[in-house]
């Protein structure tokens, strides 16, 4: 972890040689709320990198979760996962089969290739498979459905995902502003009254930086202070693209 307390001081320096005046006014709520953001959009992004590129993937290789085991209800020719609550992003996906009862192997799972189910499970290519280890499935709004259309049965789907991000909070910093309701007390966007400061979760690479300073960027920008906006983020990106 990376003390929110460290964001919070990089994000006022960049702020500070740019734009003191506008620093007084901002609270310590609203620079949480940038931070987040701006976390929330970064890491977005790299999501959608890290599958095609290794050094985008070793970043964020903390928020993966490798190898989890869901046991699955049963339906007629399908098994169904609830996604668990800190699911981001399955990147991939397989299951655990058997044949009457025994042989139990690997089973590779595929995203649906149509919207058409019935020509899904009738398709020579895309109808479950015991004999080629392989089936499909599709997701709806609360988790997986995979289907083996009564070919074999399915004991265990097992996810590869990304976790979902995590908002920074900082209340150890806040003093005497309208958020405090009472002494010691901090009211985030949410209406949570946050007593624990809640850190930036990555602390393998210097993401933090990047962030905090993007945030700071981002604040600039919400000024009209459009010149001070990009010389910031010409000296912060380095030659590095972290957006698409």
């Amino acid at each position: 972890m990376i003390k929110a307390t460290l964001l919070h001081e990089t994000f006022r320096g960049d702020i500070n040689r740019v734009n003191s005046d506008y620093l007084k006014s901002i609270s310590v709520v609203d620079v949480d709320r940038l931070l987040s953001n701006t976390w929330k959009v970064v890491y977005e992004n790299l999501v959608q990198k890290a599958e095609v590129n290794s050094l985008v993937d070793d970043q964020i290789r903390q928020k993966l979760k490798r190898n989890q085991i869901f046991t699955p209800t049963k339906g007629k020719e399908f098994v169904k996962i609830t996604y668990p609550n800190d699911l981001y992003r399955v990147i991939r996906r397989s299951a655990v089969g058997c044949l009457d009862g025994c042989n139990s192997k690997k089973i590779k799972v595929h995203p649906a290739q149509t919207s058409d189910l019935n020509e899904s499970l009738s398709s020579d290519y895309w109808s479950p498979s015991w004999e080629w280890g392989e089936t499909f499935s599709v997701q709806d709004d609360k988790g997986l459905i995979v289907y083996h259309n009564c070919k074999f049965d399915i004991n265990e789907i097992v996810l590869d995902y990304y976790t979902k991000p995590r908002s920074i909070k900082c209340p150890s910093l806040v003093k005497d502003d309208c958020y405090k309701v009472s002494k010691g007390q901090y009211i985030d966007h949410a209406n949570n009254i946050v007593t624990v400061d809640e850190d930036f979760e990555v602390d393998s690479t210097d993401l933090w930086l990047k962030v905090a300073h993007l945030a700071a960027s981002a604040a600039l920008m919400n000024t009209g202070d459009l010149q001070d906006y990009k010389a910031l983020v010409e000296s912060i990106m380095l030659n590095e693209k972290i957006f698409l």
